[in-house]
């Protein structure tokens, strides 16, 4: 038996033997470990500051030791053509403050003296109550505060002096933005359009489709600061100047466009048309639009407000406020809309001038070529009338254009057949946009060749069926007129840097020869035959209140169904002057009237007439008399008394046919009384019509004896009265008058000359 060893096991023992060393090495090795891991912690933290997040850290260093602040350019102004401002931008500031660097700035916080002394120098600037601005000034935990707005820069720099006076340059400050003014408020302002709250052109006018040019570049100023944010004067301030907007020169003429917007809106009220109205003057040789209005339209200064009274009011009675929202919208969308350019109506009978130009240039037919209308006329089972069921019997395309003929145009139509008719259509620029320098110009509806029938071509030989803009119209009758050139209407001139070089100018060339010269000027004697009517015949014009007596003035009529198919109609005219020699067309158009009257003859043709009787001395178009017509004694229709002459657009235009002035006293659209009221007076006699009151007005007769004829005639008109004569000499000898005399306006002082 084997003796029992004291030893322990080998392995023991080895084990034992081993564990002094393993337990040094891992001290040793545990901080090695910690030391590397931290190492490489390091490591990769210096890796990613400097190699990955190197530039974004260096960026955001360099920004808080470096201020960058953008520079914001001035948008450019928007003129008419003579200079006068339709919309610019100025810069104002608001005034605000720190209350609490003020509190820290200030000797003694708890009495707020600081806070007390800005208070009382303030408020005669700011116009604002000491009480008011110490309130908030004095409200020391606050971080931010508005004490005024609008505050302009004269004020501005007194403010900034108060404050470096005070050491509160930190405190208070001002901060500049920018405003976009509309000086005239509605005036054109379907036409200019109106900014955004960033600035830029919204949605409609020249504020959008000229926005490149009127935004101008910003710019940047790039400077040192201290850990307090002030600014460090040093040289080193790097300065990128912002550069403003250029201003906008349109072809607007803000007389013409005054008499336009005025004469509209007296429409608007008189024959209330469910879908607003518009009016155009163009330049036919250039496309130059001179005055472009529709009404109602909107405030650019404030273009979310409804300006009638009675649509808001009947919008905001509407109870469920998610259908009052969009009430809101739908009437703020229509407003801002331009008619002119962005809304389709079936021409009507004023398209005949394209199917007749169309025809004759085409060689369908002659001048000597006749037609035949009994009053109705059938095109594969679709029956066309003639107005008022009317049988015109035998006609020549002039008495077509007279007669405003339906029945005679469809054959005229017929006789070029579709091709043909389809390939002026196309000439006249009636497929396509004009390319109107506005935004949202609307696309035409039409029959393509391919898909035109008989009846389809039967119906768009008088303007029905087919849609069109009043900017299409107008444009398609000045090349009727102007010798067959289709031009580009446009709105904007030219566009000018802050120091008047210009930057770009439009180009008012013509898109192409569209009818020959001959067949124009047979055009001009056919549409002025419309407007003067036919002594020979006994022709009575319905066109009548569009002639301007000693002028020369063509045009054309229409009268057309509501495009969508509702009940209603529109009432159109569109003029040309002088017709000899064309230079304006005048497009009217009032869409769906609900008036005392469905005669265009009262609707659209006065306003036209009443347009282009005021514009065309402005633009130098003079009148043309013969001695005999010069001297004319006319017999002064007594207008309240008519049904249709009470009213004063008819009115005025009645008396500018028949070669009278007037002067309407009062803001009504009825005439209630006038003077002289009867009788005979001098071509040129003034009529005074009365619209608030039947109450004459008197004024004084002045002595003009021993004066000559233009003189006394002169005197006497400028005291509100008209003049006769009689006898051959060349000075005053005699009035019918006494002097001093007290008279109504408008009485006749017959003077005598020996």
């Amino acid at each position: 038996m084997k003796k029992a060893s004291s030893k322990p096991p080998k392995r023991h023992r080895k084990a034992e033997r081993l564990r002094p060393y393993s337990l040094r090495r891992r001290i040793l090795i545990l901080p090695a470990l910690i030391v590397g891991v931290g190492f490489g912690m390091l490591t990769l933290k210096l890796y990613n500051l400097q190699i990955v997040q190197g530039e974004e850290l260096k960026t955001s260093a360099n920004a808080q030791r470096v201020r960058d602040t953008v520079l914001e350019p001035m948008r450019g102004s928007i003129l008419d053509a003579s200079g006068n401002v339709l919309a610019k931008s100025s810069t104002l500031w608001q005034v605000c403050a720190g209350p609490d660097i003020l509190k820290n700035r200030d000797d003694n916080p708890e009495e707020k003296q600081l806070a007390r002394d800005l208070a009382r120098e303030l408020s005669p600037l700011l116009k604002v109550s000491e009480e008011e601005l110490f309130e908030k000034l004095g409200d020391y935990e606050s971080k931010y505060k508005v004490l005024a707005k609008s505050v302009d820069h004269t004020t501005q720099v007194k403010i900034e002096e108060i404050c470096e006076k005070y050491g509160a340059g930190n405190g208070v400050y001002c901060e500049s933005y920018s405003v976009r003014e509309y000086p005239y408020g509605d005036f054109a302002s379907s036409v200019l359009g109106f900014v955004n709250s960033e600035g830029h052109g919204t949605i409609t006018g020249l504020e959008v489709s000229y926005d490149e040019y009127l935004a101008g570049r910003e710019g940047r100023q790039i400077s040192a600061r201290t850990p307090g944010n002030t600014t460090l004067a040093t040289d080193s301030v790097m300065l990128y100047p912002a550069e403003d907007g250029g201003n906008v020169i349109t072809t607007l003429d803000a007389s013409i466009q005054e008499v336009v917007e005025r004469n509209l809106e007296a429409a608007v009220r008189e024959h209330n048309p469910k879908d607003r109205a518009t009016a155009i003057v163009m330049d036919v040789k250039t496309g130059a639009v001179l005055a472009m209005a529709t009404k109602p339209d909107f405030d650019p200064n404030q273009p979310a407000a409804i300006l009638d009274t009675e649509q808001y009011n009947e919008i905001m009675a509407i109870e469920d406020e998610e259908q009052r929202t969009k009430a809101l919208g739908d009437a703020r969308s229509i407003l801002w809309r331009n008619k002119a350019i962005s809304e389709l109506y079936d021409p009507g009978s004023v398209f005949k001038t394209v199917t007749v130009s169309s025809a004759l240039d085409g060689g369908d037919i002659t001048s000597a070529s006749t037609f035949v209308c009994n009053g109705g006329y059938n095109v594969l089972g679709q029956h066309y009338d003639c107005f008022q069921f009317a049988a015109h019997g035998t006609e020549t395309a002039s008495d077509i254009l007279k007669n405003s003929c339906n029945v005679g145009t469809i054959q005229i139509a017929q006789q070029m057949g579709i091709h043909n008719f389809f390939q002026y259509f196309n000439g006249f620029g009636l497929t396509g946009r004009t390319g109107i320098d506005l935004p949202g110009e609307m696309q035409s509806i039409f029959h393509a060749e391919e898909d035109m029938t008989l009846v389809d071509l039967a119906s768009e030989s008088f303007g029905q069926a087919v849609g069109v803009t009043p900017i299409q119209m107008i444009t398609a009758v000045s090349a009727v007129v102007n010798g067959g050139d289709l031009v580009t209407p446009h709105i904007v001139d030219r566009v000018e840097d802050q120091s008047g070089n210009i930057i770009w100018e439009n180009d008012a060339s013509s898109r192409r020869q569209v009818i020959s010269e001959e067949v124009s000027a047979q055009m001009r004697d056919y549409i002025e035959r419309v407007v003067a009517g036919d002594a020979a015949d006994n022709y009575y014009s319905s066109a009548r209140y569009a002639n301007v007596y000693g002028y020369r003035i063509g045009g054309k009529s229409g009268t057309s169904d509501n495009l969508d198919g509702s009940e209603g109609f529109v009432s159109s005219f569109i003029g040309v002057a002088p017709i000899d020699d064309p230079q304006i067309a005048v497009l009217v158009v009032i869409d769906d009237p609900q008036s005392w009257t469905d005669l265009t003859t009262y609707i659209s043709i006065p306003v036209a007439g009443n347009i282009l009787y005021e514009i065309m001395p402005m633009l130098g178009i003079q009148p043309e008399y013969t001695e005999e017509e010069q001297n004319a004694q006319v017999t002064v229709p007594y207008l309240p008394a008519s049904p249709s002459y009470q009213h004063l657009s008819v009115a005025r235009a009645e008396l500018a046919r028949i070669g009278l002035d007037y002067q309407v006293i009062g803001s009504g659209d009825m005439v209630l009384n006038q003077y002289p009221s009867g009788g005979k007076v001098t071509v040129g006699s003034c009529v005074y019509l009365y619209t608030d009151t039947s109450e004459l007005q008197t004024t004084t007769v002045p002595d003009v004896s021993g004066m000559g004829r233009e003189q006394a005639k002169q005197v006497l008109q400028s005291d509100g009265l008209n003049a006769a004569f009689e006898g051959e000499g060349s000075s005053c000898t005699a009035q019918s008058h006494a002097n001093g005399q007290e008279v109504p306006k408008g009485t006749v002082v017959t003077i005598t000359l020996g």
